[in-house]
């Protein structure tokens, strides 16, 4: 299938995506568009009726079009490179980019859509990602776009873009704050799926009533400290547990000395016993 068609046939289905019922959404998306790095935008109106002062803000789009020979599923996920040079464009504009790749079957002609919204924050995680790999380029994770989703993703990355000004990322550099904030953007069909090993948290430095956008992460482990008291054969006990939690494992260790160790990518687990660092506590992890 020729190139200039299956850029056509991806403009296509992100404008059908686009013109969804309540209507709030305009495609400025061009077909033949030689602009470097983007490929027109959407416009965002609070209502269907569609003035001038209905409108709530703008957001840039890319999109890329790519063919199978595989049959579509609804795969929640897709992997897709993206190139060190756009990533830059998108970085010295500093308005963000709604990155949309269009799957289409080359015999059905069946497509759908993923995204992924890359803040200022993102762009510039995977700009040094790629520094350190010594690469031109990086795949990276690409959610499938839900019919009807689309105004709630334009809104929240409008709202990101907004909140990561380019020159407010460069200041807040090597800078310590009051306190830290990190802020995860869900859409609601999303919610169910939510993880803090996959989805990713915007980190902001907080100094009074002023929020400096500092990082993009995703969680590698979660560790939970704690101390509660519980009953056991009515007798009140309390108890010292360390939590870590990965994307795969969960290890849950009771006053040092009981250790569950959780699989859940195979749902399986195991139990043992450390070596005896103090009476107290083992009869403790006895009793759980």
């Amino acid at each position: 299938m020729d190139t200039l068609i299956i850029e056509h046939l991806a403009c296509l289905e992100v404008n059908r995506m686009i013109l969804q019922d309540p209507y709030h959404l305009v495609s400025e998306v061009q077909f033949n568009d030689r602009s470097p790095s983007f490929d027109g935008e959407i416009i965002i109106y609070n209502s269907d009726i569609l003035k001038k002062n209905n409108i709530e803000g703008t957001v840039k789009i890319q999109i890329k079009g790519t063919t199978t020979h595989k049959r579509l599923k609804t795969n929640r996920k897709i992997k897709h490179p993206i190139n060190k040079i756009d990533l830059e464009v998108y970085k010295k504009i500093g308005e963000g980019v709604l990155y949309l790749v269009v799957l289409i079957n080359k015999h059905s002609k069946k497509m759908q859509t993923y995204y992924n919204p890359l803040t200022p924050l993102d762009i510039e995680r995977f700009l040094n990602v790629i520094k350190s790999k010594e690469q031109d380029s990086l795949s990276i994770d690409f959610k499938l776009l839900q019919e009807g989703a689309l105004e709630q993703i334009c809104k929240i990355q409008m709202e990101n873009v907004k909140k990561q000004p380019s020159s407010f990322i460069e200041l807040s550099k090597n800078k310590d704050f009051e306190k830290y904030k990190i802020e995860y953007t869900i859409i609601s069909s999303e919610q169910k799926e939510f993880s803090f090993f996959e989805n990713v948290g915007y980190v902001y430095g907080v100094d009074g009533e002023y929020e400096m956008p500092l990082e993009a992460m995703v969680a590698d482990r979660l560790q939970i400290n704690k101390e509660e008291s519980i009953v056991i054969d009515g007798e009140n006990i309390s108890v010292r547990y360390h939590i870590t939690e990965s994307k795969n494992d969960l290890n849950i260790e009771f006053e040092n000395t009981l250790i569950f160790e959780i699989s859940k990518k195979t749902e399986t687990g195991k139990f043992n016993m450390k070596r005896l660092t103090s009476i107290n506590s083992y009869i403790k992890a006895c009793k759980i």
